[in-house]
């Protein structure tokens, strides 16, 4: 739930209306130096620092809508995206040196089981309209869910 420093609800469609104009400058900023990207952990403390608009929520779970306002902006403008100077985290996992062990290998723990599908429904907020795994209240507004 974004808010403001002073602790002021801001709803999520006036957060996004005053991230993506300090987004395009960031990026347009980035896109001065030749080679530079951003990743997205980056762009959000920015522009969540610019606007003084702020949340508790994780980047990844916002900072699309956020690019995509200002790939549509670069569109109707007739501008090449800046989106794509902004970088998610690599997926790789990190690379392990070779090491030569006289130790028994410990057998490999199983891969961890999808959570059950209940588990994975989501509803929308009647009070944020954030789109929340299926509860009693909502973890973003604490507003109570439809049954």
């Amino acid at each position: 739930m974004p808010d403001r420093a002073n602790g002021k609800y801001v709803s999520n469609v006036d957060a996004l209306a005053v991230w993506w104009p300090a987004a395009r400058e960031t990026l347009l900023e980035v896109s001065r130096d030749p080679g530079a990207r951003i990743s997205e952990q980056q762009l959000a403390e920015r522009i969540q620092a610019a606007t003084g608009v702020s949340t508790r929520q994780p980047a990844s779970e916002w900072i699309g809508r956020v690019l995509d306002r200002v790939a549509s902006d670069a569109e109707s403008r007739g501008e090449q995206s800046l989106t794509s100077l902004c970088t998610r985290p690599s997926a790789e996992p990190a690379r392990r040196t070779a090491t030569r062990s006289t130790t028994r290998a410990t057998p490999r723990a199983s891969a961890p089981k999808a959570p059950p599908a209940a588990v994975m429904r989501e509803t929308t907020c009647p009070h944020c309209f954030m789109v929340v795994p299926t509860a009693d209240t909502c973890r973003e507004c604490g507003g109570a869910l439809a049954a």
